[in-house]
């Protein structure tokens, strides 16, 4: 542990017996070591587990990895630069000697969705932003239950693979309104990788939609379901919908990527953390139901969820990212408490 590992860690506990528990609201600086003391370890659950990895497991410690980046490129604290330094090398290095394992255990997708695990593919270094616009409303219609997990994966291979090629049912798919659940979450994802690859205009040419408005009103409809979900206390929301932690993890991962400050809610971050392990990962869900459930999830014996793993790590990075004083000043229109990052 580093001297600067160690002054965080202090700084946290000092604050901790000060104010007493960590409350609700947005995050803060303060909860800095909090979200690298629990990637720590599940970044050692997963080297522990290495052989075992599966492709969506370096998806989630790429994202990891690309939104600590952003973190530490816009910190104004020099406090914890080096400790945040050494995760992003220890994620990088994971995430590079997982290839052939992730490979070994399914090769035609580790191939065709091989630029999700490149170092950059989920930095859009962007201002952070609140969400405009109304709350939509939401409903379990049976029908945005249906997710076709393979065909999913074949419209982002096309985007990839075709120079911004767009097929009609593949942007169907992609930008139907009112859906839900882990389609919900691909079709945020589908638009992370059209604005990073610079396919705006061919989208807008087969849909006169903005890429970006389509991820806003996405993204809207992730914020309902997360605060159905934090007002049932994590179980069952009042509309009687059921969302899974992977689930709910996952869509955090996503919307904090395309930076919107909702995300960043101390009440979903402390949820996150009470669903780690002792040995670091985040185990299988009892609320899981089987027509939500991940077709490349892996449950090991102990009950630890590789894919849940990986969503979890996406989402504590994608949180860390709002930590920074401008990151807070975009968010609520003022400094941040002291001590800032």
């Amino acid at each position: 542990i580093t001297q600067t590992t160690m002054s965080l860690v202090m700084f946290w506990l000092f604050f901790v017996l000060v104010t007493g528990p960590v409350a609700g609201g947005p995050l803060q600086c303060v909860d800095l070591p909090r979200i690298l003391d629990a990637v720590g370890d599940g970044l050692g659950f997963l080297e522990d587990n290495i052989d075992d990895v599966i492709a969506d497991t370096l998806i989630g410690t790429n994202m990891l990895a690309d939104q600590l980046q952003l973190l530490y490129d816009n910190m104004v604290a020099t406090d914890g630069l080096e400790t945040i330094a050494m995760v992003i090398a220890r994620t990088r290095t994971f995430t590079q000697n997982a290839e052939f394992p992730a490979f070994s255990q399914d090769p035609r997708y580790f191939t065709g969705l091989y630029p999700m695990f490149t170092k950059g593919m989920w930095s859009l270094d962007i201002p952070v932003r609140n969400l405009t616009g109304l709350s939509p409303a939401v409903t379990r219609d049976p029908v945005t239950l249906s997710f076709n997990e393979t065909f999913s994966d074949r419209c982002m291979a096309e985007l990839y693979y075709g120079d911004c090629h767009m097929t009609s049912d593949c942007v169907h798919y992609m930008t139907e309104p009112g859906m839900m659940g882990y389609r919900l979450t691909h079709q945020i994802i589908y638009m992370i990788i059209v604005i990073q690859l610079h396919c705006e205009d061919s989208l807008y040419s087969v849909t006169v939609l903005s890429a970006w408005n389509v991820a806003e009103e996405l993204c809207r409809r992730v914020i309902k379901y997360g605060h159905l979900f934090h007002d049932g206390n994590f179980t069952v929301n009042d509309s009687g919908v059921r969302y899974p932690r992977d689930l709910f993890q996952e869509q955090v991962a996503v919307c904090g990527i395309l930076s919107f400050c909702e995300v960043a809610e101390r009440d979903w971050l402390n949820a996150i953390l009470s669903w780690q392990h002792l040995n670091g990962c985040f185990g299988s869900d009892p609320l899981q139901e089987p027509e939500m459930q991940k077709r490349r999830g892996k449950i090991l014996q102990d009950g630890c969820d590789l894919h849940t793993c990986a969503v979890a790590l996406a989402a504590l990075g994608a949180m860390a990212k709002f930590l920074t004083v401008d990151s807070w000043v975009s968010c609520h229109g003022q400094l941040p408490p002291l001590p800032a990052c």
